[in-house]
């Protein structure tokens, strides 16, 4: 091998221990003050703040798949590690599947008011934070903190296409 490649290799290195060094961002916040319809995004998914939906429309998952944190992005890469950790101590704390995806795409258009109607096929879970903020982790684009008593759908971002299908890391 040539020494410039070794020198290459040698500089990837030190960038990766370098990156793996850095400390921990704070989580950045969702505004306190957020009203309905209002939304962050974190790489491909967005938050977005919706009132309580009927139980009818959801399913609960069980507390045990909760436990170490729900990963609200299917796959097994990186960027799908949209991890929600809800508090512990918190009441009324917990996550849901969409069982009415329909309903929940109805919710967030009608208080998001989007540019584009998000369609069922882009609703991910649904999460209420309860009585004590949560945070969603992810390795690559930072943490967010959601304020207590707050109900967020999660929305997958488009991919565009000829059918729609959301974005996979």
């Amino acid at each position: 091998m040539s020494s410039s490649v070794l020198d290459i290799e040698q500089d990837i290195k030190a960038i990766e221990a370098s990156a793996y060094a850095q400390p921990r961002r704070e989580a950045q916040p969702f505004a306190e003050a957020a009203s309905l319809g209002d939304n962050v995004r974190q790489g491909d998914i967005y938050l977005v703040l919706i009132p309580t939906p009927p139980a009818s429309d959801l399913n609960p998952v069980p507390a045990a798949q909760l436990a170490g944190g729900f990963q609200l992005a299917p796959g097994n890469t990186q960027g799908s590690r949209h991890v929600l950790q809800l508090s512990r101590d918190a009441v009324g704390a917990a996550a849901y599947t969409a069982k009415n995806s329909a309903a929940i795409a109805e919710l967030v258009n009608k208080h998001a008011k989007p540019a584009n109607p998000v369609p069922s096929e882009l609703i991910g879970p649904v999460f209420q934070t309860g009585s004590a903020p949560a945070v969603i982790e992810h390795p690559e684009h930072g943490h967010f903190k959601v304020p207590a008593n707050f109900t967020c759908a999660v929305v997958y971002q488009r991919q565009f296409a000829e059918e729609i299908k959301r974005v996979q890391d």
